[in-house]
């Protein structure tokens, strides 16, 4: 971080009345040892001091240097982190991942674990209920340029790793068109609250995968002549020999893999094009509806407790009925022992034929054998929004779980590779089904959070 110790000590002062063009900003949202009203509205101004707005007339309280915690900060909004992390380089480490307490002061001079990462080392992600976070914020949004390699354990799932073949861009929300994050041959790799990420990859020798001279031919001098990323150094980056590499590897990898995500999550316009291509009535259609309007809302401020219970607050939403949302079509979980469906039996015997897999419509509910550990026969719980590669078996599909928002999948389900085991159709519904304003007039949960001036 630029200006290492250099903050001041934390302070409360009044300041006086503040001009007409203060931005907009957001009640309800309480910075507990610094406010007095816990609905009083707060903002974080552009020199990164937190600052209520006591009154309509303007009258503030600024906490220069506050003593902030990570349950603080989590609140604010993507754009806000964002901004704080451009000026205090590694404050988003501190406040999504386990490297303090929630609730401990953030000692804005010392930033040793990012300015010198330890190699091997598990930080355990935490997006503390921001689901807006949880669903935009990245490794490399958090993670120092010296990081060139991580591995993510899915919801700490040693059986759900992926491990990174290249970080793409400089650092974080680039200042440029350019593909950023790290990225294996099916994509971009996403991190959501509970996944564990390993600093420099589960690899023999992470050491290597740390790379401390990595910004240096990057770096600018602000008026402090201190060393920092600005956007002098996001376009040195561009014209670079590594922004040439950063091309040539996503060239490749789309060229072998046409299907494999670029970023964390779909873009508002993927989702349109989804709402446009589900032109189909009734209740199947209306759970595909739901199943995107909530996910295009970074989940509502809804939680659920695992897969299963995701599904089934999507089918109730959408008008689903009765004890049991789901009727059966067929069943393999209990056909098959251990977590690998593909060792018992194949098609027809622990899990889908061909055939079964030609009567599957949008809103249908399935299970397919990702083989993780949480689940007795190693499925996971998903909802089917629309084939991909009908031919290639590779689905579109939505789901959530305790540390994941309800999400449509930016990488398709490859039921070669993740064969399903189960079919549900939505079981009895109401005869007239809620429109989509109403659902989400009725289920909406979040609050939007304060933001940055």
């Amino acid at each position: 971080m630029g200006g290492e110790g250099k903050n001041p000590e934390l302070k409360v002062v009044q300041t006086p009345e503040l001009p007409k063009a203060t931005p907009t900003v957001v009640p309800e949202v309480a910075l507990a040892t610094a406010l007095k009203k816990g609905t009083e509205q707060v903002r974080v101004d552009s020199g990164a001091n937190l600052q209520k707005l006591a009154d309509e007339k303007g009258r503030a309280l600024t906490v220069e240097g506050k003593e902030v915690t990570p349950f603080d900060l989590s609140k604010l909004d993507v754009e806000s982190l964002i901004k704080l992390e451009d000026q205090y380089p590694g404050i988003l480490l501190y406040v999504f991942t386990d490297i303090i307490g929630e609730k401990e002061k953030i000692d804005f001079a010392k930033w040793e674990f990012y300015k010198k990462p330890v190699p091997g080392q598990k930080l355990t992600v935490n997006f503390r209920g921001n689901d807006a976070a949880n669903s935009e914020i990245g490794a490399a949004d958090m993670l120092a340029p010296a990081v060139r390699c991580i591995t993510v354990y899915e919801q700490g799932d040693n059986a759900l790793a992926r491990t990174s073949e290249r970080r793409l861009g400089l650092k974080g929300k680039n200042r440029s068109s350019s593909t950023i994050g790290f990225f294996d041959k099916n994509g971009y790799i996403p991190i959501y609250t509970n996944d564990v990420l390993v600093v420099g990859g589960a690899v023999a020798e992470p050491a290597k995968n740390i790379n401390l001279d990595y910004e240096k031919p990057f770096l600018s001098k602000n008026d402090k002549e201190e060393e920092v990323l600005d956007e002098e150094s996001y376009a040195k980056y561009e014209q670079s020999k590594e922004a040439e590499a950063d091309k040539a590897y996503l060239e490749k990898m789309l060229q072998e893999n046409p299907h494999a995500s670029t970023r964390k999550g779909l873009t508002e316009e993927d989702i349109a094009a989804m709402e446009a291509r589900n032109t189909a009535s009734g209740i199947g259609a209306n759970i595909v509806k739901v199943a995107l309007m909530v996910a295009r809302n970074g989940g509502m401020g809804l939680r659920g407790k695992h897969c299963w219970d995701w599904s089934d607050k999507i089918y109730r939403m959408a008008g689903v009925t009765g004890k049991y949302p789901a009727q059966q079509i067929f069943s393999y979980t209990g056909k098959y022992s251990g977590k690998d469906c593909k060792s018992g039996g194949g098609p027809g015997k622990s899990f889908a034929t061909p055939e079964q897999y030609s009567v599957i419509q949008p809103g249908d509910w399935i299970y397919y054998n990702n083989r993780n550990t949480s689940d007795t026969h190693g499925n996971h719980s998903a909802l089917f929004i629309e084939w991909i590669d009908k031919d290639r078996k590779l689905a579109r599909m939505a789901s959530g779980s305790a540390g994941i928002p309800w999400r449509v999948h930016t990488n398709p389900v490859d039921f070669n590779n993740m064969p399903m085991t189960y079919l549900g159709k939505p079981n009895a519904a109401r005869a007239q089904l809620p429109s989509i304003a109403a659902i989400e007039e009725k289920y909406r949960q979040d609050r939007l959070p304060p933001t940055l001036a």
